[in-house]
């Protein structure tokens, strides 16, 4: 089964937070990130997603802000 560990990062690339990343109940089934929101303070942020499985390695990064 492929790993697939998730990070919230500041603006600067800074690890903020770990971030639950399980596995779908089935392969075509898309992986879901638990995402708490409570307690960010306004900003930019990154979302990191890598995944490494059986076809290689991947990364995605998500861009958010957060207003008042």
């Amino acid at each position: 089964a492929p790993h697939r560990p998730a990070r919230r990062l500041s603006r600067q690339g800074q690890r903020m937070a770990d971030l639950p990343a399980p596995a779908p109940a089935a392969p075509e089934k898309p992986s879901e990130i638990d995402f708490p929101r409570s307690g960010l303070a306004t900003g930019d942020y990154v979302i990191e997603i890598d995944v490494t499985g059986d076809g290689g390695d991947a990364q995605a990064l998500l861009a958010f802000r957060v207003t008042s």
